[in-house]
């Protein structure tokens, strides 16, 4: 076998674990307060495009079907920051589940100190954050 055919194939499993795991597209990424949410992890699944309030301290918000309880992955856009709450927690107080900023989190629902925040999140607020990438 030729020795560009071996390479070939020795990149072919790389090649697809990268087309698998890439985060979509959106219009853009410098809109403080919009996130790209998924209820699959690393941005697949149903994934829709949402605009959160980010003056201080920010909407807390309901999150909507089918991401309340099943939020796979989030992606906010640069300029702020983004945590996910529980039900216990309707007014959106605390550290949260989890804090999110760019580029986002491609996995919420792994095991984090005993929560799987993907699958606890029913809240979310988002704030102006000037030192988030």
């Amino acid at each position: 076998m030729a020795p560009i055919s071996l390479l070939a194939m020795a990149l072919m499993p790389l090649l697809a674990l990268a087309m698998a795991t890439a985060i979509p597209e959106t219009e853009s990424v410098d809109i403080p307060g919009k996130i790209l949410a998924c209820t699959g992890e690393n941005y697949t699944g149903e994934c829709e495009t949402h605009y959160l309030g980010i003056e201080i301290p920010g909407d807390c918000l309901p999150i909507p079907e089918p991401f309340k309880f099943n939020v796979g992955s989030i992606k906010p856009d640069r300029g702020a920051i983004c945590r996910l709450f529980d039900t216990e927690h309707p007014d959106c107080t605390g550290s949260g589940l989890s804090i999110l900023y760019y580029p986002g989190d491609a996995n919420l629902y792994r095991d984090v100190g005993g929560n799987i925040p993907g699958t606890e999140a029913a809240y979310w607020r988002c704030q102006q954050c000037t030192a988030c990438t």
